[in-house]
C-alpha cells in the first residue's frame, strides 16, 4: 500500500518565482522551482506518491485572464494542463488524501457563484474517488486586507465550511476545511508577491501535519 496524494491548486503552490529577488522581479525558468512547494515536501514527509495540478492563474470559478476559461475543474480531466487532446484516467491513481487549495481569485466573484462552483467541483473529485479524503485549505497567502472589500480569507473560510456542511448533508464525511495561517509581509519575496520558500514550508509543515492526524500518516 503506496501512499497516494493529490493536490490542486494555482501558482500559490507551484514554486512561482520561489528563487527571484522579489517580490518584484518576472518569473523564468532559473527563478522557478517546484521542488521547493509545499506539496512535494508534503509528499516527502508523509512518504506518498503525488500528483501535483499547479496551474498558475487558475480558480474554479474563474481564472486570472477574463478570456481563459480552463479553470482548475476542466484541468482536473486533462493529462496535460494545456490541452484537451488526452484524458486523464482517474482510475489509475486513485490519491488516498485529495488536497485543493482554494484559490483568491475565486474571491472575486459572488458567493452565489463561488460557493457552488466549489461544491459541484468537489462532487465530480467524489465521483472519481469514492472513498478519498477530500481537504479543502485556505491557504496561507488568502488575506481580508487585499484585494480591498473582498474579504477573501473570510469568505474563501466560510464556503469551505459550506462545502462540507453541504456534502456531510449527502452522507458524504470525509470532506474537511483547513484555513492555513496567514503569512506575514516578509513570506512573500518570490515574484510577483508570491510566497518565498519559507513560507513554502510552513504550509508544506501545517498540510503534513493534518495529512498525519487524519490519516494515520
Amino acid at each position: 500500500g503506496t501512499r497516494k496524494l493529490e493536490v490542486m491548486g494555482n501558482s500559490v503552490i507551484n514554486g512561482y518565482g520561489i528563487l527571484g529577488a522579489g517580490p518584484v522581479c518576472t518569473p523564468n525558468a532559473t527563478n522557478q522551482n517546484t521542488e521547493l512547494s509545499a506539496p512535494p515536501l508534503t509528499a516527502a514527509a508523509v512518504n506518498a506518491d503525488l500528483v501535483f495540478l499547479g496551474v498558475s492563474g487558475k480558480g474554479i470559478t474563474k481564472n486570472y485572464s477574463p478570456t481563459d476559461t480552463v479553470t482548475l475543474p476542466v484541468i482536473f480531466d486533462r493529462t496535460l494542463p494545456q490541452s484537451g487532446a488526452v484524458t486523464w484516467n482517474h482510475a489509475d491513481f486513485v490519491p488516498d488524501a485529495f488536497v485543493l487549495f482554494t484559490a483568491g481569485l475565486d474571491a472575486e466573484v459572488d458567493d452565489s457563484v463561488m460557493r457552488p462552483g466549489y461544491l459541484n467541483f468537489v462532487g465530480t473529485v467524489r465521483g472519481k474517488y469514492p472513498n478519498t479524503h477530500i481537504f479543502l485549505v485556505v491557504p496561507a497567502t488568502a488575506t481580508d486586507n487585499y484585494p480591498a472589500g473582498q474579504r477573501a480569507r473570510t469568505r474563501l473560510a466560510a464556503m469551505t465550511q459550506y462545502v462540507v456542511t453541504e456534502r456531510a448533508a449527502l452522507g458524504d464525511t470525509k470532506v474537511y476545511a483547513y484555513a492555513m495561517t496567514e503569512y506575514v509581509q516578509s513570506q512573500i519575496t518570490a515574484c510577483d508577491y508570491h510566497p518565498s520558500a519559507g513560507l513554502q514550508a510552513q504550509m508544506a509543515g501545517e498540510l503534513t501535519g493534518w495529512l498525519r492526524a487524519r490519516l494515520g500518516w
